[in-house]
């Protein structure tokens, strides 16, 4: 909407998340887990990637990580912290 309206993309703020709080990380279910993991880790992805297709040029600012295996590797981190 944003590029649509004015043309260009100033900040992206990746601020969506979902969590069942009442539930333990390692009591979900496989099917909550999917979706904690659909919106919280393939949701940032799907994010950057819409970005990255309207290119660089059209967007204020696009920050690109290092390697690969960087989501995984945050995704394993924050499993390991909670």
């Amino acid at each position: 909407m944003a590029m649509k309206t004015f043309g260009r993309v100033d900040l992206m703020v990746d601020n969506a998340g979902w969590s069942r709080s009442s539930t333990p990380l390692l009591d979900l279910e496989p099917d909550d887990w999917d979706h904690y993991m659909a919106v919280n880790v393939r949701g940032t992805l799907n994010l950057f990637s819409v970005m990255r297709s309207r290119g660089v040029a059209g967007c204020g600012w696009l920050w690109r990580g290092g390697r690969r295996g960087g989501g995984s590797s945050a995704a394993s981190a924050g499993l390991a912290m909670s």
